[in-house]
C-alpha cells in the first residue's frame, strides 16, 4: 500500500464459510491499483457478495427457523469487509467521526464489581461452608466416590428417530465388545416402568415404541465408562412406521394439530371487552419466549450399591431425595424403606433434578438389581441434553388498549406452552408464568388463556425462574410495543402503569403485601444508578456513533415465591454431649445455593454455640423422610427454620441445665451445658418440620395466603450495553442492582445468587439457543452449538445492592428468597439491546422492533438491525 491505495496484491481470506478457507480472487484483482474510496467500496462489495457464498450448515437449521442462519452469514461476508475497509481509512485518519466505532471491535475493560448490603450482627455474611473445597476441587460429587471392587459401568442407548415403532434392537456387536457384561432394557425392569412426575406419561426404557429423538431405550454395562460409552454406539436399533406420522415439534405444529392437554388455565379480572371502547389505542401482535437447557456443572450421575435383601442405597444429586425413593423403589418393585437416597451436594440443579433424574438413578438401579452389583451411571454431556428437556417455550398472541398518555386499560393474552411429550410440572409452571404477567403493573382489565401444547420432544421441566422469566419476556415487550406506537420511552410507559401502594393487587384478587413497594425502589436506583444522566450521555453516543448503539432499562420485578414447595420440610439436631459438637440433617440438598451454610447458621444463632461446632450432614432418606422438593426458591429459609424450631426444643433443655449450673456456681459455656446434660441422660436430639402458618391438612385451618404464592419478593435492575450492529455482537456494560432479600439470612450468599442468577439470565436472552431439527433431534447437545454464558458475558461494572433497613415479619427471621428471582431482572439487559437495535433503526428511518423472539443472539441482532449494503457507505 501507499496511503490510502494498494499498489500491488490485495488477498483477501474469509474461514467459516465453508470446510476451508476461501480466497475472493476476483475481489483481489478489483481492489489492486485501487484507492480506498466510495467507488472502490461499492465495487468490492458487490463483487465479494456474488464471490464468497457461505455454505449451508444444516445445525443451524431447526423447526422453529428452518432457513437456519444463512442470511446473517451473506451479511457478515460484506459487513466483515465494511469494517475492514473503515479500518484502513481510520489508520489513514480520512473518515468521519461518526463511523469510527466501525472500524473496530467493542473493547471490554476489566471488570469490576461494587457490592452493598446491610450489617447484621447476629447473622454474619461469610461464603459458602464448602467453598474451600469446592475451589480446591477437593469438593467430592457423585461420580468421585470410590467405587468398590465390584463396580460396572453403565451408558445409555438413545433413539434417533423420532414418534415410530421399535422393530428390533441388536445388541450383538455390543455384548461382543471388551469389557462388556449385559445389556439392561425394559424387559428388565423388576416394577413399574413409569418414571415421569405424571403418572402414566412416562416409561424409563422405550420397549415398542419411541416417542421423541432421545428417548432411552436400554443401557450397556461394562468394566469401565470408557468401554460402556464405546460399547452404546454399536447397539443398532430398526425402526418402523415414522413415515407415516408427521412429528409435532413446535407450538405452531400442536396449534395446527390440535395437540393440546388439559384445560387452558385462565386468569380474568375486570371486562377486557368492554374496555376496548375505552382505549384511544389498540394493536395486536406476538411474542416469543424461548427455551433453556440448565447445563449444570455436574452431568446427571448415579451410584447405586444392592444391600442384603431388596435393599439398595441410591447416590444421586438430586432435588428430591423423598421423590427419587419413591421412583426407584416403585420401579424396582420393593418397598419404599429398602431404598436409602443419599446425596452429598449436586454440581448446580436449576431445576433438572427435581424429576428428569429419573432416567439416571432408574436405570442404574434397575442394573444394579439384575446383576447384584454397584452399577455407576454419568451421563454425558450429549445424552444429557438430549434426555433432559429443560426451559419451556411460550408463544402468546396479545391485544393490548391504552390512552395516548401510556396508561394501558385492558390486555388479552392467548398463551401456549410447549411442555414436550409429558405434562412433568406442567400444572406448577402455568400457574407460576400466567399469574406472573402483570409484572409490576397495574392493568383493571385482563383476560389471560394459556394452554398447553402436547408434542413430541424432550419433556419441558423446571428451569431457574420458573415461568416467570418466559412471564416478563412476553410482559414487557407488550410495554415496549405499547410505546412505540406511542413515539415515547418504555420506561415512560413502565412509570406510567407501575404498581403503587393504593393499587397493589394483582390479577387474581391478591394483595402484594405491605411490604412489597416496587416504586420506591424503583425510584431510589433510579437516581443510584444515574439513570437519566446517563441516558442522556447514550443519546449522545449514539448520534455521534452509526455503528455501535448503546441502550440502557430500568425496569422492576416481582416474584411470587411458593413456600408449599418446600411445606412439611424436616431437621434432625444432634448434639455430642462429649465435645459439644452438633450434626445437622435436614430435609434439603445443597445444590450451589448455600442452603447448608444458612441451616448451620440459624442453628448456630439460635443454640447459641459457634459455627464451628457445627456439620451439616448429607442428604439421606433413611434419616429426613418425608422431604419435600428443593426448588422454588424457598428451600433454604425453609429448612432453616426446620432446624430453628428443632433447636427451640433443644433450649428448653439447655435452659434447664443452665439453671443448674448457675445454681452450683459453675460456667455455662456450651460446652458445659452439653457435658452436663449428657451427665443427667437428658434427651440430646431434635426433630421438627416447617409447614407456613395455616397449611396443615385441616380444612379449620385458614391458610397463608389462599394463592398460588404466598409472598413476594422484589427488585429492580438497571443495565446498559454496547451493540455493534453491524456484526450483532453485545458487551454489558454496567448493571445497577436493587434487590430486597429483607433481613438476609447470609448477604454474601445472597449477593452470589443475585449475580449468578443474574448472569443465567444473560445467557437465556442473548446466548442459549435451542437447535431442534425438523426430524426431531437436538443439535445444540454441547457447547458447540450451546452457548451458556461464559466470563466475557458478565457485566464490564456489576453493582449489587441488598435494599437497607428492610424486614419481613413472616419470613423465617425476617429474610426472603432469593434464589431465582434476580434471574427475571435480566430481561433489563435485553430491553437494553433492543433500546440499542432501535436507536440505530430509528437513525435510518426504519419502523421500531420491539418484538424480537428469544434469545437474542448475534444474528437475531444483527439481522432486526437490517443494514442494507447500500447504507454502508464512506459518510
Amino acid at each position: 500500500m501507499s496511503g490510502t491505495t494498494i499498489e500491488k496484491k490485495a488477498t483477501v481470506v474469509y474461514g467459516v464459510v465453508g470446510k476451508h478457507p476461501v480466497r475472493a480472487e476476483n475481489t483481489e484483482r478489483l481492489l489492486t491499483s485501487k484507492s480506498f474510496d466510495a467507488t472502490t467500496l461499492e465495487a468490492a462489495l458487490e463483487s465479494i457478495a456474488k464471490e464468497i457464498v457461505p455454505e449451508s450448515e444444516d445445525q443451524y437449521k431447526s423447526q422453529a427457523r428452518p432457513e437456519g442462519k444463512e442470511a446473517y452469514r451473506k451479511n457478515l461476508v460484506q459487513n466483515f469487509f465494511y469494517k475492514f475497509f473503515l479500518y484502513m481509512k481510520n489508520a489513514s485518519g480520512d473518515i468521519p467521526a461518526n463511523l469510527v466505532s466501525g472500524a473496530g471491535d467493542i473493547v471490554r475493560d476489566v471488570s469490576t464489581s461494587h457490592v452493598s448490603y446491610p450489617i447484621h450482627e447476629d447473622r454474619p455474611a461469610t461464603t459458602k461452608l464448602t467453598a474451600p473445597y469446592q475451589a480446591s476441587g477437593e469438593a467430592k460429587f457423585t461420580d468421585d466416590i470410590p467405587a468398590t471392587g465390584r463396580t460396572l459401568y453403565a451408558a445409555f442407548v438413545l433413539s434417533d428417530r423420532v414418534v415410530c415403532n421399535i422393530k428390533s434392537v441388536d445388541t450383538s456387536k455390543a455384548l461382543a465388545a471388551p469389557g462388556v457384561v449385559d445389556w439392561v432394557s425394559a424387559d428388565d425392569i423388576p416394577g413399574s416402568a413409569d418414571c415421569g412426575a405424571a403418572p402414566g406419561e412416562e416409561v424409563l426404557f422405550a420397549k415398542d415404541k419411541v416417542t421423541y429423538h432421545g428417548q432411552p431405550i436400554g443401557v450397556v454395562v461394562a468394566a469401565s465408562q470408557r468401554e460402556a460409552n464405546e460399547a452404546s454406539k454399536l447397539v443398532t436399533v430398526e425402526y418402523a412406521g415414522e413415515e407415516f406420522t408427521k412429528p409435532i415439534l413446535s407450538i405452531e405444529d400442536a396449534i395446527a394439530a390440535d395437540s393440546f392437554s388439559g384445560d387452558p388455565h385462565v386468569i380474568k379480572c375486570g371486562d377486557v371487552e368492554a374496555a376496548w371502547a375505552e382505549c384511544d389505542e389498540i394493536i395486536t401482535d406476538t411474542a416469543y419466549a424461548g427455551g433453556q437447557k440448565h447445563f449444570y456443572m455436574e452431568r446427571q450421575s448415579a451410584y447405586c450399591i444392592p444391600k442384603e435383601g431388596d435393599g439398595i442405597d441410591v447416590f444421586i444429586g438430586n432435588q428430591a431425595p423423598d421423590y427419587t425413593r419413591t421412583k426407584i423403589a416403585s420401579i424396582l418393585g420393593v418397598s419404599g424403606n429398602d431404598v436409602c437416597v443419599k446425596t452429598r451436594r449436586a454440581g448446580g440443579a436449576f431445576g433438572g433434578k427435581l424429576s428428569r433424574h429419573v432416567y439416571c438413578a432408574g436405570a442404574c438401579a434397575v442394573a444394579s438389581k439384575k446383576l447384584n452389583r454397584p452399577i455407576k451411571l454419568a451421563m454425558s454431556i450429549w445424552d444429557d441434553c438430549r434426555v433432559v428437556g429443560g426451559r419451556t417455550e411460550f408463544k402468546v398472541d396479545f391485544k393490548v388498549g391504552f390512552k395516548k398518555d401510556g396508561t394501558i386499560v385492558a390486555v388479552k393474552y392467548d398463551g401456549y406452552g410447549n411442555s414436550g411429550m409429558s405434562t412433568d410440572f406442567w400444572g406448577a409452571l402455568v400457574i407460576e408464568f400466567n399469574e406472573e404477567l402483570d409484572g409490576v403493573y397495574h392493568v383493571p382489565n385482563v383476560l389471560s388463556t394459556v394452554k398447553q401444547c402436547r408434542t413430541h420432544i424432550p419433556s419441558r421441566t423446571a428451569v431457574r425462574s420458573f415461568g416467570h422469566i418466559q412471564a416478563i419476556t412476553i410482559t414487557e415487550t407488550v410495554i415496549e410495543c405499547v410505546a412505540a406506537k406511542l413515539g415515547i420511552s418504555p420506561q415512560d410507559v413502565r412509570e406510567k402503569n407501575m404498581y403503587t401502594t393504593r393499587n397493589r393487587i394483582n390479577p387474581c384478587g391478591q394483595h402484594l403485601g405491605n411490604d412489597f413497594n416496587i416504586r420506591a425502589m424503583y425510584n431510589k436506583l433510579k437516581v443510584d444508578a444515574e439513570f437519566d444522566k446517563r441516558s442522556g450521555e447514550i443519546d449522545t453516543y449514539n448520534t455521534q456513533n452509526k455503528w455501535k448503539k448503546r441502550g440502557i432499562s430500568l425496569m422492576g420485578i416481582k416474584y411470587g415465591c411458593c413456600q408449599s414447595y418446600s411445606i412439611g420440610t424436616q431437621a434432625l439436631i444432634n448434639i455430642n454431649g462429649g465435645d459439644g459438637t452438633v450434626v445437622v440433617y435436614s430435609g434439603g440438598v445443597e445444590i450451589g445455593q448455600g442452603l447448608n451454610t444458612k441451616v448451620a447458621q440459624t442453628v448456630a444463632l439460635t443454640l447459641g454455640c459457634d459455627i464451628s461446632m457445627i456439620r451439616v450432614g448429607d442428604s439421606n432418606t433413611d434419616v429426613i423422610p418425608n422431604t419435600m422438593f428443593v426448588g422454588g426458591s424457598t428451600a433454604s429459609e425453609a429448612n432453616a427454620e426446620a432446624a430453628r424450631l428443632a433447636c427451640v426444643k433443644l433450649n428448653k433443655t439447655m435452659h434447664y441445665v443452665r439453671t443448674l449450673l448457675t445454681k452450683e456456681g459453675k460456667p455455662t459455656t456450651w460446652k458445659a451445658l452439653c457435658a452436663k446434660a449428657k451427665g443427667l441422660n437428658m434427651l440430646l436430639s431434635a426433630t421438627a418440620n416447617f409447614v407456613p402458618t395455616g397449611k396443615r391438612t385441616s380444612e379449620k385451618a385458614l391458610p397463608w395466603s389462599p394463592f398460588h404464592a404466598d409472598y413476594f419478593a422484589s427488585g429492580v435492575a438497571c443495565s446498559e450495553v454496547e451493540v455493534d450492529v453491524l456484526t450483532g455482537e453485545t458487551t454489558v456494560r454496567r448493571v445497577d442492582i436493587l434487590y430486597d432479600s429483607a433481613k438476609s439470612l447470609n448477604a454474601i450468599i445472597d449477593v452470589g445468587q443475585a449475580e449468578g442468577g443474574f448472569v443465567t439470565g444473560i445467557g437465556y436472552f442473548l446466548r442459549e439457543e435451542i437447535l431442534t431439527g425438523s426430524d426431531g433431534k437436538l443439535h445444540s447437545d454441547s457447547t458447540w452449538e450451546y452457548k451458556p454464558p461464559c466470563v466475557a458475558d458478565s457485566p464490564i461494572d456489576f453493582r449489587i445492592s441488598l435494599l437497607p433497613d428492610s424486614s419481613f415479619a413472616r419470613g423465617v427471621l425476617g429474610s426472603k428468597a432469593v434464589g431465582e428471582p434476580p434471574v427475571v431482572l435480566s430481561y433489563s439487559v435485553a430491553s437494553a439491546v433492543k433500546t440499542a437495535i432501535n436507536a440505530s433503526r430509528k437513525e435510518r428511518a426504519k419502523p421500531q422492533k420491539w418484538a424480537l423472539p428469544a434469545p437474542f443472539t448475534v444474528d437475531i441482532i444483527q439481522t432486526a438491525a437490517d443494514i442494507s449494503p447500500e447504507e454502508m457507505t464512506l459518510c
